[in-house]
């Protein structure tokens, strides 16, 4: 089990993509990760399971297609 929390924040793109590649190869050696982020749209690449959580509760858990199916589903429970 890897635990990342908020490995993007404060990078720059080219480092963001570093830890990206990072994440996929620890993923292809079938490493379980958990990543704790607000950085939605850059990890939703990455992931095949997200679970959101709002003030303590589930909001949204489940698969993910593509950035965008992952983001409309999510926009439901923002406000």
């Amino acid at each position: 089990l890897l635990l990342f929390d908020e490995p993007f924040t404060g990078l720059d793109l080219v480092s963001k993509e570093i830890v990206a590649q990072l994440l996929r190869q620890c993923q292809q050696q079938g490493k379980l990760i958990l990543v704790s982020t607000h950085q939605l749209s850059f990890l939703s690449s990455l992931s095949d399971h997200m679970c959101i959580l709002r003030q303590g509760s589930v909001v949204f858990q489940g698969t993910v297609e593509g950035e965008d199916d992952f983001l409309g589903k999510y926009k439901e429970y923002a406000i």
